[in-house]
């Protein structure tokens, strides 16, 4: 599969697509055997991006919704030039066509940042998708680098609406 644009994956499904012409529902189970995200991130791009325009449901998909776990066991690997990651993740797609909600929780379990021309190493990190509402994870991800005699450590923390980045170091700067 190779969506959205920048993922390539391969799946092993179980999905059952039932309803009538008013509700229609998709259930099952996705395992994720495969996955590479190597999309460029261009952070300034991205902040000066339009918008997405809200897609209008047609058809069968107006009365559309979820119920659909995925399984992701360590096989999601990152690379791009934000980060080089593997992770692993359980997580249940639920709502609708127009407003689908992601809930569960995703682990990384090693990797590099890259920030202000330094690489960091991931000792941990999470993200909880928690909100029933929308897809809005809650993340913690704590890496470090050595920087002569300095161990720097970079923490970043929040949503996608607000980000809270730390620097600190041992000895103090």
């Amino acid at each position: 599969l190779r969506y959205p644009e920048g993922l390539r994956s391969t799946l092993d499904a179980s999905l059952r697509f039932f309803g009538d012409g008013d509700r229609q529902w998709v259930s099952g189970r996705v395992d994720v055997l495969q996955a590479l995200w190597n999309r460029r991130y261009d952070v300034a791009s991205e902040l000066l991006a339009a918008p997405a325009a809200a897609r209008t449901a047609t058809g069968l998909s107006e009365g559309l919704r979820y119920d659909v776990k995925v399984s992701i066991p360590g096989t999601l690997k990152i690379d791009n030039n934000l980060a080089t990651l593997q992770a692993s993740a359980d997580l249940d797609l639920r709502g609708t066509y127009d407003l689908p909600v992601v809930q569960g929780r995703a682990q990384i379990e090693k990797g590099r940042v890259y920030f202000q021309g330094n690489t960091y190493v991931i000792r941990r990190g999470t993200l909880e998708f928690a909100d029933p509402q929308r897809t809005n994870p809650l993340f913690d991800i704590e890496a470090e680098t050595r920087l002569r005699t300095y161990r720097v450590t970079l923490r970043v923390q929040g949503t996608l609406d607000r980000v809270v980045p730390t620097l600190s170091s041992d000895p103090p700067l």
